[in-house]
């Protein structure tokens, strides 16, 4: 039997993460099945089965390299530095909206991950590990920004503000992509109520906090 390359090898694990975050993020972690995710891929079951044990395994697997993903377009997005929040802000989003693979699918495979009681202790320590590496990254564009008095903040400071900013990119994505359900849920009606990145924005500078 011939030996699978690992370019070949990867790209079809490619495939079957994009169907598992897919599936997630259309009907959530619960009611996705195997099959939902074997159909949706277009690969047969045993070249699944082939590489995980179960759904369990692969729904592990994908979430964790789509937190790998994102945290890759959260490094290059704030790798240089940048003058003012709101820049960094369409800079994050941008850098993650327009990454294919870590675009609507992956955000909502993350959001429906980070509400579920099914998930991983490895998937959730994975995500806990992004969110910080996150918020350390905006902490020190944070403490270069000058507030409206124009005065810069602690370290202290930076970081409470860093823990916000990431929340309201996140977000962010959430919103864009449950705000045109017509299903009603409380997480679907929490982010229909959220309010906007920019007054969010707004209110969080205009504290001078």
């Amino acid at each position: 039997m011939p030996r699978v390359s690992d370019a070949y090898r990867a790209k079809r694990l490619d495939a079957l993460y994009r169907a598992t975050w897919g599936s997630i993020a259309r009907i959530g972690i619960e009611r996705t099945t195997i099959t939902d995710i074997i159909e949706s891929s277009g690969f047969s079951a045993g070249m699944v089965y082939n590489y995980f044990a179960s759904k369990e395994d692969l729904v592990d697997a994908a979430h964790i390299e789509a937190i790998r993903r994102l945290r890759g377009a959260i490094e290059s997005a704030t790798e240089k530095p940048s003058p003012r929040p709101d820049v960094l802000f369409e800079r994050l989003i941008r850098a993650i909206a327009t990454r294919p693979e870590a675009g609507d699918n992956a955000m909502g495979a993350l959001w429906s991950m980070n509400v579920s009681e099914t998930a991983s202790p490895a998937a959730r320590a994975a995500l806990d590990e992004m969110w910080r590496f996150a918020a350390d990254r905006v902490a020190e564009h944070a403490l270069r920004w000058e507030r409206p008095d124009g005065r810069l903040v602690g370290r202290a400071a930076a970081r409470a503000d860093a823990d916000l900013f990431v929340s309201v990119v996140l977000g962010y994505f959430a919103q864009q992509r449950f705000r045109t359900l017509t299903s009603s849920t409380p997480l679907v009606d929490a982010l229909r109520s959220a309010v906007t990145h920019r007054a969010a924005l707004r209110r969080l500078w205009s504290t001078g906090r």
